[in-house]
């Protein structure tokens, strides 16, 4: 029986998508695939022997909605009790799916944590990039809601594997072009839910240089807007909310080379958590990936 179902939101990106559903395919348990073609153009196609294959669904949007509604669509037909999710710029490592779902049922199966309020994450390979050897990089667990407004430090677009349930009852914000798992993973910190990291690194995670500020300027704004109440009911997760926004078009500003822009930010982003280091996560442990 298939117990999980990898989602794979994709816009533009058909080599990537194929590339995505092969790592899945290749995992040692039979997994089933929801490909959600965010209105590509062209659309997206997939070779005879997956359009044949009955575990994998093609869905097209017939406008497109963006990542937040791609996502949605696949949770609304998603079968089966676990999910995840894989960003098709992003593939599964081979042989690691099952035993990062063998880690989440026996977890669950002790009943002294909430399945509803649990995220089950796993680190990630960066291969060489810009110098860089190749590493591992492994996020750490999470159990506050100030934590969980401090950034998307966990990859929740390919390194998480839920409930289903999880992400049917807590749909993504629409209306956001970027930032939204940053904006879902607030509501569930509030919701009293925690991310729990174990297991083995379970994914290839590509370098991606996509840099839009002024995108990322509107669904900040929106996202302080949405949250405004926490300045006065969860002032700490008020706080370190803002000083991550700015930190977030701090990095969309330099990308730009809008240095003087992101000085700014910067300052801001410390004017709200004042600190000696750039990041507010809980941040990662790193290993190197030959050793």
């Amino acid at each position: 029986m298939i117990e999980l179902t990898v989602i794979i939101p994709s816009y533009n990106m058909q080599a990537g998508a194929v590339r995505a559903i092969t790592s899945v395919l290749a995992q040692e348990i039979p997994v089933a695939v929801i490909l959600v073609d965010d209105c590509s153009q062209p659309a997206i196609t997939l070779p005879p022997a997956m359009a044949d294959n009955s575990a994998i669904t093609l869905i097209r949007h017939d406008t497109q909605k963006g990542a937040s509604a791609a996502r949605n669509t696949g949770v609304r037909s998603c079968a089966t009790p676990w999910l995840s999710f894989l960003d098709s710029d992003d593939v599964l490592l081979p042989n690691t799916l099952k035993a990062r779902l063998d880690i989440a049922k026996q977890t669950l199966a002790k009943g002294t944590i909430d399945p509803v309020n649990t995220l089950f994450g796993c680190g990630w390979v960066e291969p060489e990039h810009n110098g860089r050897a190749a590493r591992i990089r492994t996020p750490r667990g999470a159990s506050t809601p100030a934590q969980f407004a401090s950034g998307c430090w966990y990859n929740p677009g390919s390194c998480i594997i839920a409930r289903h349930e999880v992400y049917r009852d807590r749909p993504f914000d629409e209306s956001l072009s970027r930032m939204e798992d940053l904006h879902w993973g607030i509501a569930f910190g509030l919701s009293g839910g925690q991310l729990l990291v174990g297991g083995p690194a379970g994914v290839e995670v590509l370098p991606s240089n996509q840099a839009n500020l002024q995108a990322v300027e509107k669904s900040a704004a929106a996202i302080q807007r949405g949250y405004a109440s926490l300045k006065f009911d969860c002032p700490d997760v008020w706080l370190t909310l803002n000083a991550y926004l700015n930190y977030e078009m701090t990095s969309y500003a330099a990308r730009e080379g809008k240095y003087l822009k992101a000085a700014m930010r910067m300052v801001r982003s410390l004017m709200w958590v004042p600190r000696f280091h750039r990041h507010l996560s809980p941040g990662w442990d790193y290993e190197p990936l030959n050793e």
